[in-house]
């Protein structure tokens, strides 16, 4: 169950979920072939994935801040 106070944040989610790193690396397989209608090329759609979820702050995900090339 997730701590109290974290909401949707990600690092309250996945622990949440009881996922396998099995699980884990398919979903980001899922991410980087069709990000699930996300735009963007896969490789950064599974660097903004991953920091996202070991962040657990959304913040860190500010692609408006980020360089272009980060986000195409």
């Amino acid at each position: 169950m997730p701590r109290r106070g974290l909401g949707a944040r990600p690092d309250g989610i996945w622990p949440s979920l009881r996922r396998s790193p099995r699980e884990w690396n398919q979903l980001l397989g899922v991410v980087k072939e069709n990000g699930g209608g996300w735009a963007g090329k896969g490789a950064n759609r599974v660097t903004w994935t991953k920091l996202g979820f070991a962040s657990g702050d959304p913040a860190s995900c500010n692609t408006w801040t980020a360089a272009s090339v980060k986000v195409s």
